[in-house]
């Protein structure tokens, strides 16, 4: 999605030969190939959480209302899906058809709703809890390592990744709403 999304707005700039490397950063690392970064994340083991584990812990949190007894939440959903991608020749209405269909965690818990890229952000990474469980929910759970080992940098040892993401949630035909697109 985020080299889709960069060359269209590469292309927007003028550039006409661009290519997309399909197999994304795990396939190149598998591949044995050079990376380099400016600041190498720490090494993590990803903690996952089935849809039926995520289904029961939600269940147990909604008995609760969501919240302790001090009205602070003691789990929040944390939604790190793409912003709708608009190429040259989509229209305004193709992203709000497409924003029309994007689904999300149906439930009252809190959901924090960032695009990975906003984590980079101090303020950003402020607004998520790190002392109540968080559960990462992408789009196919195939970044939740990085995710995890980005959050366990700045000491987060309470992030759980949704395992198979979204489409994982959308399989076992869980309770879903539209999501909120910004």
């Amino acid at each position: 999605m985020y080299a889709y999304k960069t060359a269209v707005a590469v292309k927007r700039f003028g550039y006409r030969n661009i290519k997309i490397y399909n197999g994304g950063i795990k396939d190149w690392s598998k591949a044995g190939l050079a990376m380099t970064s400016v600041e190498a994340l720490p090494t993590h083991t990803p903690n996952y959480i089935d849809t039926s584990d995520l289904v029961a812990l939600l269940d147990q949190e909604l008995e609760r209302g969501c919240r302790d007894a001090n009205g602070k939440p003691t789990l929040a959903l944390f939604d790190l899906r793409n912003e709708p991608i608009m190429s040259e020749n989509q229209t305004e209405k193709d992203a709000s058809e497409y924003s029309e269909r994007l689904l999300a965690i149906d439930t009252p818990c809190p959901t924090i709703s960032y695009l990975f890229d906003d984590c980079m952000d101090e303020a950003v990474r402020k607004n998520i809890p790190a002392d109540i469980p968080v559960v990462t929910v992408t789009e196919t759970g195939n970044r939740d390592a990085q995710v995890q080992a980005f959050f366990a940098k700045y000491g987060y040892g309470n992030i759980l990744a949704l395992k198979f993401g979204m489409r994982g949630w959308i399989k076992g035909m869980y309770p879903v709403r539209p999501a909120k697109v910004k």
